[in-house]
């Protein structure tokens, strides 16, 4: 799945324990905990998809957009796309939680159908994240137990029955935003990093440098740089790195040979991608490949 919680900048102590996962190419999901490590901060980031996460033990703080959510127990927190957040965990507490990662960009399929549905219910283009407090998400938790029990199953069969429990997860959100106001709100804005931070999403895959980033905002590459630094922890170009690494790791596990995925994020040699990949992920890549015909549940 999209780990996005590689991308930390003061520790290396951070470690999760994923208990179930699954994925197809709508729906990237884990129930994972997470423990954090004294003077850790994750980076500010991004991403394309709608981002669900839902606690089950244990507390965190989610900033989406500038809004803090405190995730305790019962909560869950809807992070729509491109929109900046940050994870804050506890060292003495574990944050255990369900994550799901929804696509609906080029995407045809019922969960993407039920996404739109619930762009109609919000009918507003800058509220960024919904969150609604521990107590006000009644039956999420029943369903999650299911999509769980089908992703640990040993037969494809009952594995593949996961995707129909996510459409009854994503109606039950719907018919939650539409029954219950949320707690909070957090409001997409349009300028500053936001707008520097969804061009490098959009065009991450592309030829890329420092130079054509500042001149396409009309700035200098050292204020490009700093600002930039200076909200996420990590510099343009290693950004742009760990967004790369993140996607072939994701193309891998579908079956895509390592040397094709190179090329298809950006690198112009192998060896430079073989290089960043082991340093990101701590694995080769052959390690995360999965030839589609070895995989079950397809």
């Amino acid at each position: 799945m999209w780990d996005w919680e590689l991308l930390k900048t003061k520790s290396t102590e951070h470690r999760s324990e994923v208990f179930s996962s699954f994925g197809n190419e709508s729906i990237q999901y884990a129930h994972a905990v997470s423990y954090g490590a004294a003077g850790e901060e994750f980076c500010l980031h991004n991403h394309a998809n709608y981002e669900l996460d839902y606690c089950s033990e244990g507390e965190a703080v989610i900033i989406s957009d500038g809004t803090r959510h405190k995730m305790t127990p019962g909560s869950l927190l809807i992070i729509h796309p491109t929109v900046p957040h940050k994870l804050f965990i506890s060292p003495d507490i574990p944050f255990d939680r369900h994550i799901i990662y929804l696509n609906t960009i080029g995407i045809s399929s019922p969960v993407s159908a039920l996404m739109a549905q619930y762009q109609k219910v919000m009918n507003s283009s800058n509220i960024g994240s919904v969150f609604f407090k521990s107590g006000t998400c009644t039956g999420l938790e029943n369903i999650l137990a299911q999509i769980e029990s089908c992703c640990r199953s040993r037969d494809p069969v009952v594995q593949d029955l996961a995707a129909y429990h996510f459409s009854s997860l994503v109606a039950s959100v719907i018919a939650l935003v539409k029954k219950n106001v949320p707690n909070e709100y957090g409001h997409h804005t349009t300028g500053g990093i936001h707008s520097l931070m969804n061009y490098l999403n959009l065009n991450f895959t592309g030829d890329l440098d420092l130079s054509s980033v500042a001149e396409h905002f009309y700035l200098s590459k050292d204020y490009c740089n700093r600002v930039f630094r200076k909200e996420t922890g990590m510099t343009i170009i290693q950004y742009i790195i760990y967004n790369r690494i993140l996607l072939a790791r994701q193309l891998l596990s579908n079956g895509v040979p390592a040397g094709e995925a190179a090329k298809r994020i950006g690198f112009k040699d192998y060896s430079s991608f073989y290089r960043n990949y082991r340093k990101i992920t701590g694995r080769k890549p052959q390690d995360d490949y999965q030839p589609s015909e070895q995989k079950t549940g397809e």
